[in-house]
């Protein structure tokens, strides 16, 4: 999302390509992921996806920040509940 945020409105999957490539880092996944949750926009320009940002950078640390709260609560109650379920026996 940051490098998506430092480019101008819209960004060629190419250009993605290109600088994350001398990262070694596989990208595809994590834009779909991205996209398929509704922080990036994409669309289809001649054989390339154009990416836009849908949210600020406020808003998506903010939704990771939930995400991850969520996570360990789940985690939380879980053990909780077996603990309770064990005791009762």
């Amino acid at each position: 999302m940051k490098f998506i945020w430092k480019q101008s409105k819209e960004v060629q999957s190419s250009k993605i390509y290109e600088s994350f490539l001398s990262l070694e880092i596989l990208w595809q996944q994590p834009f779909i992921n991205l996209h398929v949750k509704g922080y990036l926009k994409s669309k289809q320009v001649g054989v390339h996806h154009v990416y836009s940002a849908l949210v600020s950078a406020n808003e998506y640390e903010g939704a990771v920040l939930r995400q991850q709260i969520k996570k360990q609560l789940a985690a939380v109650l879980f053990e909780h509940l077996v603990a309770a379920f064990l005791w009762k026996r």
